[in-house]
Formats: structure tokens, C-alpha cells, sequence
């Protein structure tokens, strides 16, 4: 678990991620409907795969999707790795990738996340993502992390700026929209 000043950020185990692929709520945490049937839902073939991984090697959890909870047990978003680090190589090998490609000989974690509509514009976000860079980059041998963004999210762009983190180039995402590559290396 990761604490910020006002939140934890809670590793979801196996358990959870194959429920949510499957559509049902976690049971580690009392999730709001946003979690299933928001505007930003995680995939379920993501659940999966997280869940599978987690199952395998429970270590590996710290790794993937974390609640964002308040001290009362609020659920306000989620965030998290999208796997376990891997090298910046295989990070980066999105055919439509354009930029610089950073020169780093450790493994490269690319995170991202959401914070639920009525808990935005709080601050969370910014809170959450500089908490998880930090810890990301405190553990032995990690090159960096890499986030996108869509191109025009000023807000999430805000976001990745507190954190740390600067543009290495474009990409584009399954469905073809741009977006920005954001790095941050690690020492």
C-alpha cells in the first residue's frame, strides 16, 4: 500500500481482477458503479490478464491496479501499472511511436489511471500519480515510467507535468486517436 496524505492506494489481488473481468464488483474494496460502468472503465481482457499474473505471483500485484481510496473506505478512482516493468525496448515498441526513444538500461513501468466524476478537480490525481512515480522509481533498477495522454486532456497533461514527467513524443491508441508519451527516468 502506498499513502499519500489524504489517500491509500491499494493493491486490487488476483481474486479482485478476475471478478471485475467477469463484471462483478471487487471484494476488497467496496468499489462505486463507476469502477464497472463508468466513462473510463479498465478493460476485462486487462482484469484478466492482471488477474492471472497476480495468481501466478502474488508479488506481482504492487505492479498492477491499485484503488485510490480515502480514509473512510471512498473509492474515488484507480490507477496503476499496466504490467510489470518490462525493458524500454518492448515499452516502446508501438509502431506509432514517434519521438526519442530514452536510453535507459533498467525496466520501464507505464502507469495511467482515473479518478471517478464526482471526485474530480480535487486534486487526486495529481496526488495518486506523483505518490505511485515516486515509489516506482525507488525500486532497485527501474529505468523510468512512461505515461499518454490523449492529445487535447490538458487536465491529465497538468497531472503528469506535478509528477515529474516530460513528452518524448506521439503515439496513437487502439482506435487510432493521438496522443503524447510522457517519461520520467529513473536516478
Amino acid at each position: 500500500m502506498i499513502r499519500t496524505p489524504r489517500l491509500l492506494l491499494v493493491p486490487l489481488p488476483a481474486g479482485d481482477h478476475l471478478r471485475l473481468a467477469r463484471g462483478l464488483a471487487p471484494r476488497s474494496v467496496t468499489a462505486p458503479p463507476e469502477f464497472l460502468d463508468g466513462p473510463d472503465p479498465v478493460p476485462a481482457w486487462l482484469h484478466e490478464r492482471h488477474g492471472i499474473r497476480a495468481a501466478r505471483d502474488p508479488a506481482t500485484a504492487r505492479w498492477l491496479l491499485r484503488a485510490m481510496l480515502l480514509p473512510d473506505g471512498t473509492m474515488v478512482g484507480h490507477i496503476g501499472f499496466h504490467d510489470v516493468p518490462s525493458p524500454s525496448g518492448v515499452a516502446l515498441a508501438d509502431p506509432t511511436f514517434e519521438g526519442t526513444v530514452p536510453d535507459v538500461t533498467g525496466p520501464v513501468a507505464e502507469f495511467g489511471y482515473t479518478v471517478f466524476m464526482p471526485h474530480r478537480r480535487l486534486g487526486y490525481a495529481t496526488e495518486a500519480a506523483a505518490a505511485l512515480v515516486g515509489w516506482a522509481l525507488d525500486e532497485e533498477g527501474i529505468g523510468g515510467v512512461l505515461a499518454t495522454t490523449a492529445l487535447h486532456n490538458a487536465p491529465s497533461q497538468r497531472v503528469l507535468t506535478h509528477a515529474g514527467l516530460e513528452v518524448i513524443g506521439r503515439c496513437r491508441d487502439d482506435d487510432g486517436t493521438p496522443e503524447l508519451v510522457w517519461w520520467r527516468p529513473g536516478a
